[in-house]
């Protein structure tokens, strides 16, 4: 049996993305640099908890927007784009990924590393022409693309970071399911391997959809609510992890949803 994590959107760098415990915001400042504290504190240790509940892994896959970038966001944990990759590479080494820029520490047994494969994130995020994603990629020594077909023990996955997003909660299903008819079309044609799963993020919620042939899944992010989607978007954001465990042409599909304590609104008592 083989197991492959799966994981998308940190967006590094954001107030609410992922934020190893080195970058966090510390106590003290103001109310909202508080509240901003205890989120990405809880965050950080409910991820911790679902990697070693995971673990050990075969591979990871990375569905984009590992960073922030410039563009967006109030209060920026760090704007240096290439200290926002060192931060992602801080949210993938958990998992058993090595850094291959870091020094060589003389040890016993050296540990089975994982095979990682990632796709390109949303560019106003991870840059349009810099593309810091292949930054990362280079030093954990990942396959990354825009698209990315992998065989894993007889299952197909095809992963893509962006999907069309719906704000109807029936909505969701519709995009995942005319990616995976164009697969489906494209392959009778010889254009393209036929995939059993494929694996789209960009969405920030948790959504799936089947047939007999294929499954389509939205993977949740590991970025919080964002100031814009607090103030502008409908729905609502899933946090959390998917995984697979394959064998002999078979698959089956386990997640972990989280709701942070410390995400949920405050009421205002008159």
């Amino acid at each position: 049996m083989k197991r492959v994590a799966v994981i998308a959107d940190f967006h590094c760098g954001h107030p609410t993305g992922l934020t190893p415990e080195a970058w966090q915001f510390r106590l003290g400042s103001s109310k909202e640099r508080d509240d901003l504290a205890n989120y990405q504190n809880e965050a950080w240790g409910r991820y911790l908890e679902i990697v070693d509940k995971v673990k050990p892994i075969d591979a990871l896959f990375i569905v984009g927007d590992c960073i922030d970038g410039r563009e967006t966001g109030r209060h920026l944990v760090s704007e240096d784009r290439a200290d926002q990759c060192e931060m992602a590479k801080a949210c993938i080494l958990p998992w058993g990924v090595v850094d291959h820029t870091a020094p060589t520490k003389l040890s016993g047994r050296k540990p089975i590393e994982p095979d990682v494969v990632m796709v390109y994130g949303t560019g106003r995020h991870t840059g349009r022409s810099e593309k810091w994603e292949r930054q990362i990629a280079r030093d954990i020594h990942a396959e990354i693309a825009s698209n990315q077909f992998v065989d894993v023990d007889g299952v197909m996955f095809k992963l893509r970071h962006k999907i069309g997003r719906s704000g109807i909660p029936y909505g969701k299903f519709t995009a995942l399911a005319r990616e995976a008819v164009w697969n489906e079309l494209k392959a009778a044609r010889g254009k393209a391997p036929k995939a059993s799963v494929h694996l789209f993020a960009h969405c920030h919620y948790f959504a799936g959809c089947f047939e007999d042939q294929w499954l389509a899944v939205a993977v949740p992010a590991l970025q919080g609510a964002s100031e814009y989607g607090m103030e502008e978007a409908s729905g609502d954001v899933n946090w959390g992890v998917v995984w697979f465990d394959i064998e002999d042409g078979q698959y089956d599909m386990d997640q972990k949803i989280v709701s942070m304590d410390s995400a949920k609104p405050e009421v205002i008592h008159l």
